[in-house]
């Protein structure tokens, strides 16, 4: 079954926008999965799971550093 999903609506967040939309699918029901996804696969949603991501690997980056006594600089 194909459903209809939206377009990203720039050309930075193809990784982000893939994984909302997939989010999206997995928690849609069937009968009214095209909506929920185009609810909830908006490009805010992108962009907000773009930072997530970003605090996740800077957190991460850090840990790191800190394990490794190597000097953390976070670039803005």
């Amino acid at each position: 079954t194909r459903i209809p999903t939206p377009r990203q609506t720039n050309s930075y967040d193809c990784g982000a926008h893939m994984i909302t939309v997939a989010r999206a699918i997995l928690h849609s029901q069937a009968d009214d999965s095209a909506s929920l996804i185009a609810n909830q696969a908006t490009p805010s949603a992108a962009a907000s799971l773009r930072r997530e991501m970003y605090q996740l690997a800077c957190g991460l980056a850090h840990e790191w550093c800190v394990a490794n006594n190597i000097e953390y600089f976070r670039a803005s």
